[in-house]
């Protein structure tokens, strides 16, 4: 509808594959408007839209290849697409930080036992702990942090992943515009 914002899922030659309130479909890219576009092509489909969480685990054998990219790594097939985004953000006053990228299986579950010995020292059991940790920080081989697809990014002037990053110019600019290089904001 006009004036709405959709999320736009991947660009095929003049055309837009949107997604909107549920529905998922084709618009003619005449009809978007949107802040900034990528002059690079956007990954889209099969390995970029791998499904990761707690009912679809990543294989125990799962590898990639990485990238260095702001000081942390991402799968090597989004390290162009990465870079144009934090360039044309800057470009548009909206400076980005990367705080956290792709973890091995290790460092994921080196996370969530910090998570869950937390949990047990506040006085839980540990299959308490364990349940109320999935809640914060998953369990190995459920995080998208181990596909190199997931960024935690905020910006210089506020570095704190919490609520107030939403009160800043990166988060506006990330709102309006990382669907574009092919990213779904997970937590608003």
């Amino acid at each position: 509808p006009a004036g709405e914002t959709a999320g736009v899922l991947e660009y095929t030659d003049g055309w837009a594959l949107i997604s909107y309130s549920g529905i998922t479909g084709y618009v003619s890219r005449d009809y978007l408007v949107t802040g900034s576009e990528p002059d690079v092509p956007v990954p889209a489909g099969g390995w970029a839209s791998i499904l990761v969480n707690p009912t679809n685990l990543l294989p125990e054998d799962f590898s990639v290849a990485l990238a260095e990219f702001e000081g942390g790594q991402v799968d090597g097939r989004i390290l162009e697409i990465c870079e144009e985004m934090f360039r044309d953000a800057g470009e548009d006053g909206a400076a980005l930080l990367l705080v956290d990228a792709y973890r091995s299986c290790g460092r994921q579950n080196e996370l969530y036992q910090q998570k869950v010995e937390s949990y047990i020292a506040k006085g839980l059991d540990r299959a308490a702990a364990e349940a109320e940790a999935a809640t914060i920080t998953a369990r190995p081989n459920t995080s998208e942090h181990q596909t190199g697809l997931a960024l935690d990014i905020v910006t210089p002037s506020y570095t704190s992943r919490d609520k107030g990053f939403a009160d800043t110019k990166a988060f506006a600019w990330l709102n309006e515009n990382a669907q574009n290089y092919g990213f779904t904001l997970r937590y608003k």
